[in-house]
């Protein structure tokens, strides 16, 4: 199986019915984004009991973490990190609200198939020399998917209503919500400005 390493490829291959069909069902950390993009470019259905599956599934996702691709594997990493990837290899998607705090970012994302918002996160590592973050993914996975559209105050509130819940609000102080910009999103979410 032949696999090309760039934004090209995976617009003119990427099966994206299937992989919202398939999104619905992986809500969880332990989900990689990247890999299912790859598997739904790769393959037109996902088969776990395929001779092609066995054979190349993890082979094509190993290769992309490869030094030859990683130019290409930093843009995919940046695309993500903003929100933008899905939307920029096909037009079904489209990114209606963004936070960055940083380290780590939230997207909600469209899919016109189905009608359905996706509540991307997306962590990035943190360069401890540099005391700031690095353009290397850490954790990306679909956090919830929304059956019906919310606003840009309603994704905030459930963003730190998950972090209460998880014993993470406020983990990193007065930093936790604000955006590289110094822009305090909790502040405005509080004052009713958001």
């Amino acid at each position: 199986m032949r696999f090309k390493y760039n934004l090209s490829y995976l617009k003119k291959n990427f099966n994206f019915k299937n992989f919202v069909d398939d999104l619905s069902k992986n809500t969880n950390n332990d989900y990689d984004l990247i890999e299912d993009i790859i598997w739904h470019t790769a393959f037109q259905k996902i088969d776990i009991n395929s001779y092609e599956w066995n054979k190349y599934a993890q082979k094509i996702v190993d290769d992309f973490y490869k030094v030859k691709n990683k130019k290409f594997r930093f843009k995919i990493h940046n695309l993500e990190y903003d929100g933008t990837l899905l939307e920029r290899i096909n037009d079904n998607f489209k990114l209606e609200v963004f936070y960055d705090f940083n380290v780590v970012s939230h997207a909600l994302i469209k899919s016109k198939f189905k009608n359905k918002y996706f509540h991307l996160l997306a962590m990035r590592s943190w360069d401890d020399k540099k005391n700031k973050p690095i353009n290397i993914i850490q954790h990306h996975y679909i956090e919830k998917v929304y059956k019906k559209k919310i606003d840009k105050i309603k994704f905030f509130k459930d963003i730190i209503e998950k972090d209460k819940k998880e014993n993470r609000f406020m983990i990193a102080g007065f930093e936790t919500y604000k955006s590289p910009k110094g822009e305090d999103y909790y502040e405005l979410y509080k004052n009713g400005k958001l």
